[in-house]
C-alpha cells in the first residue's frame, strides 16, 4: 500500500482489519446491498496493542456522557456522532512510544493554530463520511440503477484522491501523510483507469443540437449539428470500430449488452482499487479522533474555559510522579447548570500519593474525576481540560468513586469496599494512576482507619500515583505530621465556611457535616417543623419534654 496514511502512529500502521473490511466493501460493491460487517471492520480497528482495561475507570469518568456532550462533531450544517466504542479504544490503548503522543500533539496544533488546514480537514472528512454513506446505501432496482450507484461509487473514490494529492503540501505535522498518499495513489495504474473510465463515462461526446418549439412551448423537431467525441479517452473506439466489434461477437454467438460492458469494466477498476482503499477507512477512523478533540475544544472555549496540549514529566524518578495542572476543571459538569471554577494542581516534589480532605460537596470527587479525565486524554494526545499541564506517564489507570449497595449485593459495604480494594491491587502496576473515593467509608472509623493505613503502606510498595479522599481526618492529620512520603490537599473556605473548590495544602480540620445537613434541611428545627406538619402542633407538655431532652 502505498504510503500509509496513518494519521495516529509515528510508525505508520494498518489498524484495520483488511480481510474483513475488503470482503464488506466488495460485497456492497457488487451486490448494492450495505453491510453490517463494514461497520464492525471499522469499530474493530486498533490504534494499538491494549494497555488500559476500560472497566478500571470507564464508568466512574462517566466516559460514556462525557463523550456524549463534549465530541459532538460539527462540519456547517452536519452533525457526525461519534463511534464511541472506537473513541473508547482509542483512550483505553495509549500509545507506549512518546513520539506518537507527540505525534498526535503536532497535528491538533496545526489544527488548531491553522484555519484552512482545519477547513481543508474538514472537507475531507465530510468526503470519506459520504464515500462511506454511498457504501452503506442500499440499492434495489433495475441494472441501470446499480450502473449510476458503482459509478457514483467510483467517482467519490476519485474526488477523495484527488482533494488529498491536491491539499495539506504546506503542513509541518503528520498531515502530510494525506498529501503523500494521494499523489502516491495518483500515479497507480489503478487511479489512471479510474479517471480514464470516470472521463469516458462523464464524457464520450459532447453534441450541438439545434431545436424546434411550437407556439405552445411543446418541442416540435431536434437536429444534431456536430458530434466532437472524446478521441483521446483510451477507452474511445470510433464508430465503425463499435459496430465492428459489436458485429464480430455477434459473428461468434456472444450476445449480451451494451451495459454488460460497462458494468465488467467497472469491476475491473474497483479490483484494482480495492487495495487502496481499505486505508481510506482507516483515515476516516483517525480523523474522527481528531474531529472529536477540536469538538471538545470548541465546546469548552464557547463557555470561556481552556484547553492545552500537555507536557510530560521523564527526566528523572522523582520527575515521573511530578504533576502540575494550571486551571483545572471537570467537563462533566458541562452538563449542569453550574459555573465551572477551574483549580490548581500541583505535586512537585514528585511525592507518590496525595490524600484530600475536605467538606461534602467541596468538590473532591469532580476533582478526580478531572484529573483522570485529564490523563486519559493527555496520554491519547488529545487536548486535556486545563490551561497548561505537566504530567506523568502512568502504565495504566484505576479510578474508583464510592459504589452505591444494590439489591444484588449480598456483602453490605464493607464487603464492597474489600472488594474494591482486592480488585485495586488486582488490576493496578507500578507507576499506574490510582483515583480513589472515599477509601473504607463503609465500615466504622477504628477498622477503617486499619483498613487505610494497611492500604497506604502496600500502595507505597506497588509505587503508583495515587489521590485518595477520606473524611479520617485525624487520621490525615497523624500521618502528615510523621510520614513525609505523603502529600495533602484540603479543600479551600471562604470565611463564610463555603467551599472555594480550590485544593490548598494541608489536612482539613472539619468535614463541615453541620453545613451540608443545613443546606439539605436536615437540622432540628426543619426535622421539627415537619413533624408538626405531620401530627400538628405539639402540646405544652410536649414541648418542655422535648425541650429538656435538647
Amino acid at each position: 500500500m502505498e504510503s500509509l496514511p496513518d494519521l495516529l502512529n509515528f510508525e505508520p500502521t494498518l489498524s484495520l482489519d483488511k480481510v474483513a473490511l475488503g470482503e464488506a466493501l466488495s460485497f456492497a460493491f457488487a451486490t448494492g446491498r450495505s453491510s453490517q460487517a463494514m461497520d464492525d471492520a471499522m469499530a474493530s480497528a486498533r490504534p494499538g496493542e491494549p494497555r488500559w482495561d476500560p472497566d478500571c475507570f470507564a464508568r466512574d469518568l462517566y466516559l460514556d456522557a462525557f463523550m456524549s456532550d463534549c465530541f459532538k462533531i460539527r462540519v456547517g450544517p452536519n452533525q457526525y456522532r461519534v463511534n464511541k466504542t472506537w473513541m473508547t479504544r482509542v483512550l483505553s490503548d495509549p500509545p507506549s512510544d512518546v513520539r506518537t503522543v507527540r505525534f498526535r500533539q503536532e497535528i491538533l496544533e496545526e489544527l488548531d493554530r491553522v484555519p484552512q488546514q482545519r477547513e481543508d480537514f474538514s472537507a475531507l472528512f465530510e468526503e470519506l463520511n459520504q464515500l462511506r454513506y454511498l457504501f452503506n446505501t442500499t440499492r434495489h432496482g433495475i441494472r441501470a440503477d446499480m450502473t449510476h450507484f458503482r459509478v457514483n461509487i467510483l467517482h467519490q473514490i476519485k474526488n477523495v484522491t484527488d482533494w488529498m494529492a491536491t491539499h495539506f503540501q504546506e503542513t509541518t505535522s503528520g498531515l502530510s501523510r494525506l498529501h503523500q498518499a494521494g499523489l502516491a495513489i495518483r500515479k497507480t495504474k489503478a487511479y489512471q483507469d479510474l479517471a480514464g473510465m470516470i472521463d469516458f463515462e462523464g464524457n464520450m461526446a459532447r453534441l450541438d443540437v439545434q431545436i424546434r418549439l411550437s407556439a405552445d412551448g411543446k418541442l416540435r423537431g431536434m437536429e444534431v449539428l456536430s458530434i466532437d467525441e472524446n478521441a483521446s479517452n483510451r477507452y474511445y473506439a470510433s464508430p465503425l470500430e463499435r459496430v465492428w466489434g459489436r458485429a464480430k461477437l455477434w459473428f461468434r454467438g456472444y450476445r449480451f449488452l451494451y451495459e454488460e460492458l460497462i458494468g465488467q469494466l467497472i469491476d475491473r477498476v474497483f479490483d484494482q482499487l480495492e487495495q487502496h482503499l481499505i486505508p481510506y477507512f482507516q483515515v476516516l477512523c483517525d480523523m474522527e479522533v481528531y474531529m472529536a478533540s477540536l469538538a471538545f475544544a470548541d465546546r469548552a472555549r464557547a463557555k470561556g474555559l481552556p484547553v492545552c496540549l500537555p507536557g510530560f514529566h521523564q527526566e528523572s524518578v522523582q520527575e515521573q510522579h511530578s504533576m502540575k495542572i494550571v486551571d483545572l476543571y471537570n467537563p462533566l459538569l458541562f452538563q449542569q447548570d453550574v459555573d465551572v471554577v477551574p483549580c490548581q494542581l500541583e505535586n512537585a516534589d514528585g511525592r507518590v500519593i496525595t490524600i484530600v480532605t475536605g467538606p461534602n460537596s467541596g468538590g473532591k470527587t469532580r476533582m478526580l474525576q478531572a484529573v483522570g479525565l485529564t490523563q486519559l486524554l493527555a496520554q491519547s494526545g488529545l487536548f486535556v481540560p486545563a490551561r497548561s499541564a505537566h504530567l506523568p506517564l502512568v502504565s495504566d489507570l484505576f479510578v474508583s468513586l464510592i459504589e452505591d449497595e444494590t439489591v444484588s449485593n449480598t456483602e453490605g459495604r464493607l464487603g464492597m469496599e474489600l472488594i474494591r480494594i482486592r480488585r485495586l491491587f488486582e488490576r493496578c502496576r507500578k507507576d499506574g494512576m490510582i483515583l480513589l473515593d472515599e477509601l473504607c467509608s463503609g465500615t466504622n472509623p477504628s477498622e477503617g482507619v486499619e483498613i487505610f493505613t494497611m492500604v497506604l503502606e502496600l500502595l507505597k510498595k506497588l509505587g503508583p500515583s495515587a489521590f485518595i479522599t477520606t473524611h479520617f481526618l485525624e487520621l490525615a492529620e497523624q500521618l502528615s505530621k510523621r510520614q513525609g512520603d505523603l502529600a495533602f490537599r484540603q479543600v479551600g473556605l471562604t470565611h463564610k465556611q463555603e467551599p472555594t473548590y480550590q485544593f490548598l495544602e494541608g489536612v482539613a480540620r472539619t468535614s463541615l457535616a453541620h453545613k451540608t445537613a443545613a443546606r439539605l434541611g436536615v437540622t432540628w428545627d426543619s426535622l421539627l417543623d415537619l413533624i408538626e406538619k405531620r401530627n400538628g402542633p405539639l402540646t405544652a407538655a410536649e414541648q418542655r419534654t422535648q425541650a429538656k431532652s435538647a
